[in-house]
């Protein structure tokens, strides 16, 4: 296969950890936002080195606003993990013990933005883990391998996907205004879904979208939910961007 030219992006993945209302879910908490740091560094989540990963944990409203002053990016993902709520159709996210702020109040100088909200949540039941170990490589029926692209290559397909997208936000909410969501599972489902599908053949050298990933996944949360826990929650996407979110191994 002939090389991708690597697009340079300035880029990050900015993981805020809300406030967390006593010892166990400040585990939980911090946990699952190291979920996501090991998604965006793998080759599936974008091959994100080190310096491009920040996880802002109970951060004043003064603090985060001094952050992003200055910085300006080509794409930015900003996954808010906290307690929150709606009023007057606004979504609220619990930034630390006193403060209390909507996601349009970070205001950040990037064209591209995806914004991933996982709050109003209880943790009730046990959920699985999320799986992001390397597999081996899988084969096509005639025997056929396929060989896992480097991590240049990785970097190269998804900032090459950003660039082709029209500039805008993406907004993905965890559930509906009139639902909570529980147990991180809308977390873990996003991520696992995106590393299974990663891991296919069948997605040879291409990326999965966000709206994509959104749409497949929203079904899957609800029947959860509703099987475990007798509610319904149901993802809501803000934008219709196809921002990549993971890339194939292949």
């Amino acid at each position: 296969m002939a090389q991708v030219p690597i697009q340079k992006l300035c880029r990050k993945a900015i993981l805020i950890k809300g406030f967390s209302k006593n010892e166990q879910e400040l585990i939980d908490d911090k946990l699952h936002i190291e979920y996501y740091k090991s998604f965006f560094q793998s080759n599936a989540g974008g091959a994100y080195v080190e310096n491009e990963i920040e996880i802002l944990e109970d951060i004043s409203t003064d603090n985060l606003k001094s952050y992003f002053e200055g910085k300006i990016l080509d794409f930015i993902i900003v996954v808010l993990l906290g307690h929150g709520a709606t009023q007057y159709d606004y979504q609220l996210f619990q930034l630390n013990e006193t403060e209390i702020i909507t996601p349009g109040q970070i205001e950040i100088n990037s064209n591209k933005q995806l914004i991933i909200i996982e709050s109003c949540r209880s943790i009730v039941i046990k959920i699985p883990i999320i799986d992001l170990s390397a597999k081996a490589p899988t084969y096509k029926e005639g025997g056929k391998l396929y060989i896992p692209i480097c991590r240049q290559k990785a970097r190269a397909i998804y900032n090459n996907q950003i660039k082709k997208c029209d500039n805008g936000q993406v907004i993905c909410f965890a559930c509906s205004q009139d639902e909570t969501a529980k147990g991180y599972y809308f977390s873990k489902c996003i991520m696992q879904y995106a590393f299974n599908w990663h891991l296919s053949w069948k997605n040879y050298h291409t990326t999965l979208s966000i709206m994509k990933l959104m749409s497949d996944i929203s079904v899957i949360v609800n029947e959860f939910a509703v099987k475990h826990m007798d509610e319904q929650q149901n993802p809501q996407l803000s934008g219709d961007i196809n921002f990549p979110f993971a890339i194939s191994k292949y």
